[in-house]
């Protein structure tokens, strides 16, 4: 990927998480702060904070978004799994931690392009789901076959990542919450 064409790959996904992240401050009638460190670590470890001193809360999100999961039930030809990334492969062989794994949020916003919904994730309850399929020896894992094409394609590090069954993950997080783009006022399909 070009250097022109990575820039506007980044640009879209702060307008989506502008975008989404106000959408839904608005919903949960809360404020929001974005994470505008100039710490590279630091700014890998979430996008924004909803928060309100009048309810008492604040958490962390990590937003994300998927363009594959096109129905929340698996069938002949649809796609029902959510993609987490587990590693970065870099140049010399090893791995470095991926999202899943590094973030310090305490919520994952993935915004599920296809179905137009908004699921709102525990990261922990991922994070456990993860290592207790890894430990029972179902986890689905996905890598590129040819890190080359990878890099032209996405113009970053080739990444192995879980899947899980979108059922899985909403009867694993009793605290999830799914929402439409029609509840958040949300008309974007990008």
């Amino acid at each position: 990927m070009k250097d022109a064409d990575f820039k506007k790959v980044i640009i879209k996904t702060k307008q989506r998480e502008n975008y989404i992240g106000s959408a839904l401050a608005r919903h949960f009638k809360c404020s929001i702060k974005y994470n505008e460190s100039d710490d590279l670590k630091k700014l890998k470890e979430w996008d924004y904070i909803l928060y309100s001193a009048e309810k008492g809360f604040a958490k962390r999100m990590e937003q994300g978004c998927d363009f594959k999961c096109n129905a929340r039930d698996p069938s002949e030809g649809s796609i029902s799994t959510l993609y987490f990334e587990l590693y970065t492969y870099l140049d010399n062989g090893k791995t470095k931690d991926g999202k899943l794994l590094y973030t310090k949020s305490n919520k994952f916003v993935y915004n599920l392009i296809n179905l137009k919904e908004i699921l709102i994730l525990d990261t922990k309850t991922i994070r456990n789901l993860v290592s207790v399929y890894q430990r029972d020896g179902v986890l689905q894992t996905t890598i590129p076959s040819d890190f080359s094409a990878w890099k032209a394609k996405h113009g970053s590090l080739p990444t192995k990542g879980a899947l899980i069954d979108y059922h899985d993950i909403l009867n694993h997080d009793p605290s999830a919450k799914l929402l439409t783009y029609d509840q958040l006022d949300i008309q974007f399909n990008q």
